[in-house]
């Protein structure tokens, strides 16, 4: 399986309504141009996600295939079912833009994206690929309320987006997770 397309969305749909996305928000709110705070999250991108794709690489030597199967699907679950019931994360400016850099690492290390990266180098034995399409899509979705400023999130309807986004990313799990059963 190539892990481009499959980490992309699931990194897209995990990340609809974030507190990735309202730091990035409050970053461009207190200042920063849109260009350093895009620096800024694909640097701490390539580091989180380089880490993840390298450990997933390791782990999958000790899983059998149906077992790194599973392991993608319950990342996808685990990302995927908190996300029913939290409500989206409207950002707050740093006080000052230096601030943001460690509560965004720390954000985006602990989030569910380093474990769908994780899952998915495992599972495709491509971290290359996994890691890629993670920074890629944190970038965009980080660039959508970076770059619409004040005006972010206005009459969109962010609560519902990140509820449907976490239907998908279920549905998607359980899916997986019954094909790596074999149940289907």
């Amino acid at each position: 399986m190539n892990a481009l397309v499959p980490v992309f969305l699931a990194i897209m749909l995990a990340e609809a309504g974030g507190k990735m996305q309202a730091m990035a928000h409050g970053m461009a709110l207190a200042g920063l141009s849109l260009g350093r705070v895009l620096a800024m999250i694909a640097v701490i991108a390539l580091i989180v996600f380089g880490v993840s794709a390298g450990a997933g690489v390791l782990m999958a030597g000790f899983m059998p295939p149906d077992g790194r199967r599973l392991f993608f699907a319950l990342s996808l679950l685990f990302a995927g079912v908190p996300m029913l019931w939290q409500r989206a994360t409207l950002s707050v400016p740093d006080r000052a833009p230096w601030a943001a850099i460690p509560r965004l690492a720390i954000q985006m290390a602990t989030d569910a994206g380093p474990f769908i990266v994780l899952a998915a180098a495992a599972y495709t034995a491509s971290p290359a690929l996994a890691a890629s399409a993670a920074i890629v899509a944190v970038l965009v979705q980080a660039l959508i309320p970076a770059g619409l400023g004040a005006d972010w999130p206005g009459a969109f309807p962010l609560v519902l987006v990140r509820r449907g986004a976490g239907l998908l990313l279920t549905l998607g799990g359980l899916w997986s997770v019954i094909n790596a059963l074999r149940i289907v």
